[in-house]
């Protein structure tokens, strides 16, 4: 992500003829770019704790919201630069790095579902070995008695 906002910072500084408009919506993507990442380890890292529920409650609370809104300002930049009457080779870069942000978003948020999946089904095997266990005679007394 951090490459492709570097790349469409570069394209906005280097176009000819960018706008301001232009100029306003990149330090708007970097921003709700900059609060999802937290909230994506976040995500991440509750799945791998095994809080599968807790992380499937922050993703519908927290980053959903934050996708919509990336997806709604990569995608007003895309139309604004859409109803101009022509692009120009640094517009084209833009677009493709709005569209390379865009894509590593959706990536990451497949990232956390996957995520959440092997959490449960690492849980799943857990709760599968500990029945195991509690099959064998340890010769542990105590064990054996509760």
């Amino acid at each position: 992500m951090k490459l492709a906002m570097g790349k469409l910072k570069d394209a906005v500084a280097h176009a000819p003829d960018v706008t301001e408009r232009d100029r306003s919506l990149v330090p708007e993507i970097e921003k709700i770019d900059a609060a999802y990442a937290p909230v994506a380890l976040a995500i991440v890292a509750m799945t791998h704790d095994g809080h599968r529920d807790e992380a499937i409650a922050k993703m519908n609370a927290d980053c959903r919201p934050l996708l919509a809104a990336l997806l709604k300002s990569t995608g007003d930049f895309i139309a604004y630069e859409q109803a101009g009457a022509e692009q120009s080779t640094g517009i084209a870069q833009v677009n493709q790095a709005v569209a390379s942000i865009d894509e590593g978003t959706q990536q990451n948020a497949a990232l956390v579902e996957e995520s959440a999946a092997a959490a449960e089904s690492l849980k799943q095997q857990a709760v599968g070995l500990m029945e195991v266990i509690r099959g064998f005679n340890t010769g542990d007394r105590q064990h054996a008695m509760a």
